[in-house]
């Protein structure tokens, strides 16, 4: 490896890093997305349920 080509590749080490960091975030954005859904479904079921019933 040429004194030239060192410098590329540890700039190319470094940008699969933080790549492979925000592929991991973008991950844990989505799990934590769908959490979020399912707290908001599980609330509106909540009230849904807990409305009292119309008069026949």
């Amino acid at each position: 490896m040429s004194k030239n080509t060192i410098p590329l590749r540890d700039e190319l080490l470094q940008l699969a890093a933080q790549t492979e960091d925000d592929q991991r975030l973008a991950g844990a954005c989505l799990v934590l997305r769908g959490e979020a859904d399912t707290i908001i479904w599980a609330d509106e079921t909540e009230q849904l349920l807990r409305r009292p019933n119309a008069p026949a």
